[in-house]
């Protein structure tokens, strides 16, 4: 369930957090355009299992306009161990759709070679301040880039390359905020724009952000007890406050298990039988008549029975016979060695 809020109570809050920006900015020349972000503080904290990571579809872009973009692309020819041919095969490609935002490309080969040492990662995260990559080459960026980028919380937006729009493709993707629920406090952040917005447009990002985040966050959103947006570095304006409820009033809905698919075939060596093959290898027989729950229960019961028997055999450690233990009187009844006469 979606909360409601008052589109102009939201409205004077934005018009707040801007003019603290922009106090901020004049007294700072140097740091550009701010980040605005939604705050959100949730009476219970989720769990791990139920950790949810999303991310906000707005209407406005919430980027800076002259933020830096890197691309992730395919190689070309695996073969070549130059990468000059597929970088200037897709500048081109970008310059004829009319993208011109995109100051660094890096296919899949430089990432193995050029920027294989950690130090080289590092470097390349801090570099840019967006990283798009083809939907082709996503799967495998996680093992290249490493915890530079996935540990940062600065992994690559996935985009289609090739589609006929790519421009489109690439605004549609800056317009997507990412956000991920916090499991270690009660507190997450989301961006929803910067200092050099309009207020209208900030509004229509910051009810968007909440629209969403109201929806997807774990236990409902009678789970929120604080919605509110900062500047950085400036003081947070609230928009929503919750005053009922805690968190014993919280639940959580169980983690769905995922389905394991199991490969049923007959079985040679045993008439009427058929064999059951698990993707970790192992096998159950299903006999005639039996379905594959049933063989499932009587697997589980048959090794319940092996555990029981096995700790039932297994019983005290039978002493070793050993010569007895001299008492304490029969070791003083020892005569002590004679001591040798000194000759003078």
């Amino acid at each position: 369930m979606a909360l409601t809020l008052q589109e102009e109570k939201i409205s004077k809050a934005v018009s707040l957090v801007l003019s603290l920006a922009r106090e901020r900015k004049t007294d700072d020349v140097f740091s550009g355009e701010l980040p605005i972000q939604m705050q959100i503080s949730v009476k219970k904290i989720p769990k791990e299992q139920n950790e949810k990571k999303m991310q906000l579809k707005l209407p406005h872009l919430p980027s800076k306009p002259g933020d830096d973009i890197c691309l992730f692309v395919k190689d070309l020819d695996k073969t070549e161990r130059d990468t000059e041919a597929t970088v200037a095969f897709y500048q081109d490609l970008l310059s004829r759709k009319g993208v011109q935002n995109v100051k660094e490309i890096v296919p899949v080969k430089g990432l193995k070679t050029d920027f294989k040492p950690y130090e080289a990662k590092m470097n390349l995260s801090n570099a840019y301040d967006i990283y798009l990559a083809d939907e082709r080459v996503v799967s495998c960026l996680p093992r290249l880039l490493g915890k530079s980028f996935y540990g940062r919380k600065r992994a690559p937006t996935q985009i289609n390359i090739r589609a006929t729009d790519l421009k489109g493709e690439i605004d549609k993707a800056l317009r997507k905020s990412k956000f991920s629920f916090s499991v270690r406090g009660n507190s997450s952040m989301a961006l929803v724009g910067h200092s050099g917005m309009g207020q209208d447009d900030l509004t229509a990002n910051v009810m968007a952000a909440v629209d969403q985040i109201s929806t997807a966050v774990p236990g409902s959103s009678d789970n929120i007890r604080q919605l509110s947006i900062k500047a950085r570095c400036c003081t947070s304006i609230p928009i929503y406050m919750s005053t009922q409820g805690g968190p014993q009033d919280i639940k959580f809905r169980k983690a769905k298990t995922k389905k394991v698919k199991v490969e049923v075939d007959e079985l040679s060596t045993i008439p009427d039988a058929q064999v059951a093959v698990y993707p970790d290898g192992k096998v159950l027989v299903i006999r005639k008549g039996q379905t594959l729950e049933e063989a499932v229960k009587q697997d589980r019961k048959s090794n319940t029975g092996k555990r029981k028997r096995t700790v039932k055999g297994q019983g005290k450690v039978k002493k070793s016979k050993s010569s007895p233990k001299k008492s304490g009187s029969a070791l003083s009844k020892r005569k002590s060695p004679k001591k040798l006469k000194t000759i003078k």
